[in-house]
């Protein structure tokens, strides 16, 4: 009998071990009906195995449902870089549609010899744009600042820069081509539009820009403004010729007349129109606007240099300004320079 307790004892102990390694499927039988701690042992093996088949179904479950998130996460990522790579293209043809339409640097010359244009898109293509003009001896500059930028402001710039080639043919008088520019762009993008709709409730496209009209025969320059100053720098001094403060595309033809300032010129003369990127660029060691105070400063200053100097100067100076603070740029920049030479 003694015999029999041990080799039972040992059963047990055996099976135990077994139900501790996880092996489930262990056969036992108890001692007798009185091996009470056998028959906990089964009850113990019973509920492990179907706690581990229980677990076993839930980690099948889960790893399913991550599968299923893994697939979706994957097919949302190629669909991402799918756009990614339309948006890149569209950017990349919208670049190149718009840079058939920019003054190369030969038609600058063409206009005037000694010029630069500083231009800096924020998003690869730009809604400002440079504008360049010959009419018997008036010689034209524009720097056109259009709503928005990225590709929405580019579509932009090809409706100013195509109206203002076809107002360039007839005019030349500022004031004459920015009446003419404001009646065409609203047509344009004012067609068909809900006069019920509340003024903020309108979508505010237009354009800001400055534009000289030069005859160097005569000696004197003509300026027009729509919220977008010119500047004249002689001799270190800066005169601010200053714009209407109104948008082109923001009022009913016949409304308003926009002005022609006329100045004289000297032998000498820089002439800058810029957009409004420029100045209000932040930067600086306390992440502040450029400002307009401080460009004008900066127009003094170089003003003295050969014009592709100055074009490279601007374009350090907003860098080294914007990248004091660790600020992106906010706006597309455009500055445009004439040298005038007399005789």
């Amino acid at each position: 009998a003694l015999d029999r307790l041990a080799t039972g004892l040992k059963r047990t102990r055996e099976f135990s071990a077994a139900v501790g390694q996880g092996r489930f499927d262990t056969e036992y039988t108890p001692l007798s009906e009185e091996d009470i701690l056998g028959k906990t042992l089964i009850a113990m093996r019973d509920d492990l195995a179907s706690y581990e088949r229980e677990m076993e179904a839930k980690v099948e479950e889960r790893t399913e449902v991550l599968k299923r998130q893994t697939d979706q996460l994957e097919a949302q990522g190629e669909e991402i870089r799918k756009l990614y790579t339309d948006l890149t293209s569209s950017i990349d043809y919208a670049r190149r549609i718009q840079g058939a339409i920019l003054p190369s640097d030969t038609l600058r010359k063409g206009v005037f010899d000694r010029q630069f244009v500083l231009h800096m898109p924020r998003d690869g293509v730009s809604g400002d744009f440079p504008w360049f003009h010959k009419l018997d001896a008036w010689r034209l500059m524009a720097a056109v600042d259009c709503t928005g930028h990225g590709v929405p402001g580019a579509f932009m710039s090809l409706l100013g820069h195509n109206a203002l080639q076809h107002i360039g043919k007839v005019y030349t008088q500022p004031g004459k081509i920015l009446d003419r520019l404001n009646e065409m762009a609203r047509n344009v993008l004012h067609r068909g539009e809900d006069s019920s709709l509340e003024a903020k409730d309108q979508v505010p496209d237009g354009m800001d820009l400055g534009l000289v009209s030069i005859n160097l025969e005569q000696r004197k320059m003509e300026f027009a403004g729509a919220n977008a100053p010119a500047y004249l720098v002689r001799n270190g001094e800066v005169t601010e010729l200053k714009p209407d403060k109104r948008a082109i595309a923001s009022f009913e033809p016949g409304e308003f007349r926009f002005n022609t300032q006329v100045v004289s010129l000297e032998d000498g003369d820089m002439v800058y129109c810029a957009s409004d990127g420029y100045s209000d660029q932040f930067g600086g060691p306390r992440g502040r606007k450029f400002m307009r105070k401080r460009f004008r400063g900066l127009l003094a200053e170089l003003s003295a240099l050969p014009v592709d100097r100055q074009e490279e100067e601007l374009r350090q100076r907003i860098e080294a300004w914007r990248n004091e603070a660790d600020e992106e740029q906010v706006d597309d920049i455009l500055v445009c320079g004439v040298r005038i030479r007399l005789g």
